[in-house]
């Protein structure tokens, strides 16, 4: 059976404020978060983590079945690790050679750790030992993209959105819909699970890319919905303008204009307003005529404090 763990390097300290409360691969992006492609994929895995120690007790809690920064369980079998920052087909999973590590612009992404490797781990900071085991090994680049900054994720979640939805739809999926909903587009980029509800007069435009409406979303009439977008399950959207690049839920309510943003879960937007270009976290909540924009009033740069320092 094989064994998988993602690792946190020090760079996923740079996701901050989004990762203060979970670690860098809990972050979404497309359909889902890292974790969640690669477990959907390698479902007969077993798996661990390697994160920074005050999110050990609380992540380990969520997340009964990781070993979570378990030298005992890494020492069981080799063991296969993965950078959380690393964005990547999770097909190219368990292709990389035993005495090889797998490298984006020389950062270590992916290589097998074995049982007698396991106290280095222990020693030191993971990303510290991670980068002196992968000095040992045969540097091999890998596709993909590692993740920098937060605002990678908005970047990249429109490709995600479409690799995602051609991953998992075998064929297009419309359930019964009330005949007075819109699709433009092709049904083929058009999933809407059985246990969505939408309304007459809601508008699905999938001519730019696809649309994943998942279990128990409700959308209200004239609600228009631009693909690439996913909505996840159970969440609401009241009247709403979703522009491309979005992803929604799960368990999310969101009214007004929404455009190129992830709401992570359990997100409120109910009223009108705009939200451009970000990324929300778990339990945030948007009051009436809440605006941001990603654009300055005299149109300079955009600057950003990452862990102290102006990027």
């Amino acid at each position: 059976m094989q064994r998988i763990a993602l690792f946190e390097d020090e760079t996923s300290r740079q996701f901050a404020p989004l990762t203060l409360l979970r670690p860098v691969f809990e972050l979404v992006c497309g359909h889902g978060s890292l974790r969640e492609r690669l477990m959907r994929h390698c479902e007969d895995a077993e798996w661990g983590a390697l994160i920074r120690e005050e999110l050990v007790e609380v992540y380990a809690e969520e997340h009964p079945q990781l070993a979570v920064n378990d030298p005992q369980w890494l020492s069981q079998a080799p063991t296969l690790l993965i950078n959380g920052r690393w964005l990547a087909d999770p097909q190219m999973v368990g292709n990389i050679d035993p005495q090889s590590v797998g490298v984006i612009d020389d950062t270590p992404v992916v290589l097998v750790l074995h049982p007698d490797e396991v106290p280095l781990l222990e020693s030191q900071p993971i990303g510290t030992a991670i980068s002196q085991l992968a000095a040992t090994r045969q540097a091999v680049p890998v596709d993909g993209v590692l993740l920098q900054y937060p605002w990678n994720l908005i970047e990249h979640n429109c490709e995600q959105l479409i690799a995602d939805f051609r991953r998992r739809v075998t064929r297009p999926t419309k359930a019964n819909i009330d005949p007075r909903v819109a699709i433009l587009g092709s049904d083929a980029d058009v999933f809407i699970h059985p246990t969505a509800d939408l309304d007459p007069y809601v508008v699905i435009d999938v001519r730019r890319g696809p649309v994943w409406i998942d279990e128990g979303a409700q959308l209200q009439a004239f609600t228009r919905v631009e693909g690439p977008c996913f909505i996840g399950r159970e969440s609401q959207l009241f009247r709403a303008n979703v522009k491309a690049g979005t992803r929604i839920g799960p368990v999310c309510r969101v009214g007004g204009e929404i455009e190129e943003c992830i709401l992570h879960s359990h997100a409120n937007k109910y009223h009108d307003g705009f939200l451009g270009h970000g990324y929300v976290c778990p339990w945030v909540n948007l009051g009436a005529l809440t605006t941001n924009s990603d654009l300055k009033n005299d149109y300079s740069a955009v600057k950003v404090p990452l862990s102290g320092v102006s990027i």
